[in-house]
């Protein structure tokens, strides 16, 4: 849908969510579509930042700590939603849901939300 933001999932998220997410409409791109398994999470940032996706991520530390140098170097990042773990799949996806739908696709930039 036009009017959605772009999302890119990070190799610790579920195959399963990106499934869920495509089934209702999001422009979904796993780690794994995008052949960048390994790929250093700095790295990982900036390839969704020059995609126009929203990262969605497990890894609170380190996406953290990515966000808060982005703003103190003022260099801009996509978004970034950081999820806690859930053993139940649904609830990750209706968290998920809830953020994406919450924010406009432009007020993405420098974003960080929790999910």
């Amino acid at each position: 849908m036009a009017n959605q933001a772009k999302v890119y999932l990070d190799e610790d998220m579920s195959e399963i969510l990106a499934g869920q997410l495509q089934k209702a409409g999001w422009d979904v791109l796993c780690v794994s579509k995008a052949d960048r398994r390994g790929v250093a999470d700095g790295e990982q940032l900036a390839f969704a930042t020059r995609a126009g996706r929203v990262l969605i991520t497990r890894n609170i530390e380190d996406f953290l700590d990515l966000h808060e140098t982005c703003l103190r170097e003022r260099t801009a990042h996509a978004g970034i939603i950081i999820c806690f773990w859930r053993a139940n799949p649904q609830v990750t996806y209706n968290k998920v849901l809830s953020v994406l739908k919450r924010v406009p696709p432009n007020e993405w930039t420098d974003r960080l939300e929790y999910a």
